[in-house]
Formats: structure tokens, C-alpha cells, sequence
């Protein structure tokens, strides 16, 4: 008997237990898979009489949970303590048995039950802890590269210790692990062309979830980015093309007015002109403008200049140069004027034919 007491009294010894972690809490789930065998080396150890708890979830996020026991004495009153105190008076049924619904709170919780037989003989169970966590537990991915020529990936995040991740694709949970730090790692996570959606869902030993955000992985298969970067040249090519064809096109047309005013100023002078005439800037400037006014061409409007030029000499015997005629004909354009410039010829050779 004396050998039982001492036994008991050291398994019942308060001990001071380090802070509470998730760590800790991962030592509580360890300890959980021995509690079988503890319980029937206790029950040989202090024979019938002693209350032994069942198997309890620690650590948990359940509230209030209700703790069973066995191998009481039978129809024994049970003294109930919760942390040292004592929280409610019970009775074992005819097996020895009995339970209690508890409320716990953040952290540790210690239960121990004394039970008294109808003699007055006392025994008391080992105190046992329940760790209570609702604190959901951390959890967030990190972005790989995006676009990808991939086919397949390695997706890493961070979360806690002992913890379940489930990888999801577009809802769709397609890998799991349990981390043993705070880190983890999923490899040859095949990916779909286009876009591809990652969450991952976290759980810790106590059941709390939490879920990272969304991450999106772009697959861009290597025949696709070729054909895209030949497309992109392609296009570059003919933009250069286009470009230099404009240019073209404006140089030749420079040149056609050159050309052009040049004939105009000859015929002007009545005589050949040097390249430098004054009068050459001049009919430049008034075929760009008449141009820019009218729906004739360059050359349309020196063909027209000229002709109603010579008509209003000849047919009216007014005496302009040809300079002077183009001039004011330019001058009669109305503005946001959408018609033809020969119709401004014919009106101005009316009009200064009969002045």
C-alpha cells in the first residue's frame, strides 16, 4: 500500500509547464497516440478504484467538451476539480464509470477526479490537460514566376508547425502535406494553358482552418511564345514597311511639287528660272494650301491654273500673271470649303472677266 501511495503521489505531482504553443500543442497530439497504453499500465499499476480518463482531442477548439472515465469505484461520489478547483460532485455508476461536461478556456486546462467509496477509501486520477485553441493558424503562398513555359511548378508558402495544407486548383483540392516547420513545399504541380488559380487551406491539430489568397499562375506553352514573338516580328515589319513607304510617298510628293512649281513659275516668267526663283517658294505654297483645300491633286490644280489663266487672257483680255491669278483664286476658297477647285476657277474668271 505504501508503494502505491508514493507511485501516486509523483504521477500527481504539480509540476510549473512552459508556456503554451503551437509547439506544445503538437506535443499534446504525440502524447495522445501513447494515452492507450498508459491507461492500462494505470490500471494495473493502482488496481480497481482509481478513476482513469478516457482518451480526450488536445489539442482542441471544441467547447464545452465532456470528459468520460473508468475504473472507479462503483457508485462512488467523484469529486470533479478543473485547475486545482473543485468544479462539481458526480457519482460512478455500477461499472465504475462517470463523465462531466466541461467549459474550457484559452490554453491549458487540468482535470483530476477523487473518488470516495462508501467506506470513506479515497483515490485520485492522474490530472490530465486539455490545450483549448480556437486561433486559426497562419497561411500564405508564394508567387512563382508568371507567365510560365512550364508545364509543371513548385508552389512554397509558410504557415505553422504541424499543420494539414491542402492545395487547391481552381477549387479543386489536388495535393496535401502535413509541415513539420514553417515552411512548405508542393513540387510537379502540373499546370493547365492560361490561367491557373491556387488557394491553399490550412488546418492545425486543434481543427481551426484558415485559407491563403488566390495566386494565378499564366501557362504560355514554348510553341505559343514562339509563334507570339514571330507575330510581334512580323508586325514590326510590316509597321516598318508602312513607315517607310510613307515616307516615300512624302518625299516623292515633295518632289512632284517641286517639279510642279517649278513648271508654274517657268511658265509665269515666260522664260526658264533658276532653281532658287523666288516665285518657285511661292507656287510651292499655293499648291500645298489649294491641295489641302479642294479634292484635286497637285498636278490637277497647276493643269486648271493654267487653263483658266489663259482663258480670262484670251476669251476676256485681262492681263494678270499667272502668279497673281492663282493667288486670288486661293483667296476665294471659302473656309470648310468641300468642293472642287475648278469650280473656283470658273467663278473667278467670271468674276474678273465682266470688272
Amino acid at each position: 500500500m505504501a508503494k502505491e501511495n508514493l507511485l501516486s503521489e509523483k504521477l500527481t505531482e504539480k509540476k510549473k509547464l512552459p508556456p503554451f504553443t503551437k509547439k506544445t500543442a503538437a506535443g499534446c497530439g504525440i502524447l495522445a497516440g501513447l494515452f492507450i497504453i498508459v491507461v492500462i499500465v494505470l490500471a494495473i499499476v493502482f488496481g480497481k478504484g482509481t478513476p482513469i480518463f478516457d482518451k480526450v482531442k488536445s489539442p482542441t477548439n471544441q467547447s464545452p467538451v465532456t470528459l468520460s472515465a473508468s475504473n472507479s469505484y462503483k457508485n462512488a461520489k467523484i469529486d470533479f476539480y478543473q485547475d486545482g478547483t473543485k468544479t462539481q460532485e458526480l457519482k460512478s455508476d455500477n461499472n465504475g464509470k462517470f463523465s462531466a461536461k466541461v467549459e474550457l478556456k484559452e490554453r491549458n486546462n487540468k482535470f483530476k477526479a477523487v473518488a470516495t467509496n462508501e467506506k470513506g477509501k479515497s483515490k485520485t486520477s492522474i490530472e490530465i490537460n486539455i490545450v483549448y485553441d480556437k486561433t486559426p493558424p497562419t497561411i500564405s503562398l508564394t508567387q512563382p514566376q508568371s507567365p510560365t513555359e512550364n508545364s509543371k511548378i513548385e508552389i512554397q508558402g509558410t504557415s505553422e508547425k504541424i499543420t494539414e495544407i491542402k492545395l487547391l486548383k481552381d477549387n479543386k483540392e489536388i495535393a496535401k502535406l502535413t509541415t513539420s516547420d514553417d515552411k512548405f513545399t508542393f513540387k510537379d504541380i502540373g499546370l493547365a494553358e492560361g490561367d491557373n488559380k491556387f488557394k491553399a487551406v490550412a488546418t492545425d491539430e486543434a481543427g481551426n482552418q484558415n485559407e491563403s489568397g488566390e495566386m494565378v499562375v499564366k501557362y504560355t506553352p514554348k510553341k505559343d511564345a514562339e509563334a507570339k514573338a514571330k507575330a510581334e516580328e512580323d508586325a514590326k515589319v510590316k509597321a516598318d514597311a508602312k513607315a517607310k513607304a510613307e515616307e516615300d510617298a512624302r518625299v516623292a510628293a515633295e518632289n512632284n511639287t517641286d517639279m510642279i512649281a517649278h513648271q508654274l513659275a517657268v511658265i509665269n516668267a515666260g522664260t526658264p528660272v533658276r532653281d532658287n526663283d523666288i516665285n518657285i517658294n511661292r507656287f510651292r505654297f499655293l499648291l500645298k494650301t489649294i491641295d489641302s483645300k479642294t479634292t484635286e491633286t497637285q498636278q490637277e490644280i497647276a493643269d486648271q491654273t493654267v487653263t483658266g489663266w489663259n482663258l480670262m487672257r484670251k476669251d476676256f483680255g485681262k492681263d494678270v500673271s499667272l502668279l497673281e491669278f492663282m493667288e486670288t483664286a486661293n483667296n476665294s476658297i471659302p473656309a470648310n470649303y468641300p468642293g472642287k477647285y475648278s469650280d473656283i476657277v470658273v467663278s473667278l474668271i467670271i468674276l474678273i472677266g465682266h470688272s
